[in-house]
């Protein structure tokens, strides 16, 4: 167990504390490694709805610590790809409940219902799942839906073929 970044399950909230004020809350691997746990378990585990990241001290975090020596990353190039694609993995579009339904009832590997209690709130999209063309066409629909009308004019009379 980490005494840099403290794991709670509790109430369907996993909670991540940072732990270390000292040095800005400053994220090294034993941390992100703690952060990177709570996340698989949000994805697998039924019982978590929810991830807190919260920090302890004056400030959240001062980000990644620069101070950590290299060796803490064996191959530093490749584990930056893997944090890219770790962190582009999924997109959340907010729609309608039948919105929602009808896109994951198309292409159930790429897209999952986002619920907010046992409400419908949206799509989880897995970005290597999801055709290309669908995720454009569901990101363009969902912000024409909620921009204001005078900018989705203004884009709809500017687009090729508009």
């Amino acid at each position: 167990m980490s005494e840099l970044a403290l794991r709670e399950d509790r109430d369907g909230v996993a909670i991540v504390t940072l732990n270390r004020p000292d040095k800005l809350n400053a994220i090294n691997r034993e941390m992100q490694h703690v952060i990177w746990k709570a996340v698989d378990d949000l994805r697998e585990r039924n019982d978590l709805r929810v991830l807190l990241i919260r920090a302890k001290g004056r400030f959240f975090t001062a980000g990644a610590d620069v101070a950590e020596p290299s060796g803490a990353m064996q191959n530093p190039s490749q584990d930056m790809v893997e944090i890219r694609k770790n962190y582009r993995r999924n997109l959340h579009v907010f729609l309608d409940e039948p919105e929602a339904a009808a896109w994951v009832s198309e292409h159930p590997d790429g897209y999952e219902l986002l619920r907010w209690g046992k409400r419908v709130s949206g799509l989880r999209v897995t970005l290597g799942e999801a055709p290309d063309d669908q995720v454009r066409e569901l990101l363009e629909e969902s912000w024409r839906r909620r921009a204001p009308k005078r900018l989705a004019a203004e884009r709809d009379r500017t687009r090729p073929g508009g």
